[in-house]
């Protein structure tokens, strides 16, 4: 997978992250997004632009991302 500065990507989620919007007892997300790429870190990790209320860190490997599909326009 490559991603290029300024896409868009999904962020999958562990247990272990305390994401606030999308912490759910009940129905478990298992992806976080679209986050903004702002950055390649190495081969295998990027910075994504998150919130600052989720209070963890910024940077994530590859592992962890998958591209987020295209906004549908309906017109």
């Amino acid at each position: 997978m490559f991603l290029a500065l300024g896409d868009q990507a999904l962020l999958r989620l562990h247990r272990g992250y305390n994401i606030p919007s999308a912490t759910n007892r009940n129905l478990d997300q298992q992806y976080a997004g679209s986050l903004k790429v702002l950055e390649k870190i190495g081969r295998l990790a990027y910075q994504l632009q998150i919130s600052d209320y989720w209070k963890i860190h910024d940077v994530f490997s590859i592992a962890q991302l998958e591209s987020a599909p295209a906004p549908r326009s309906d017109v």
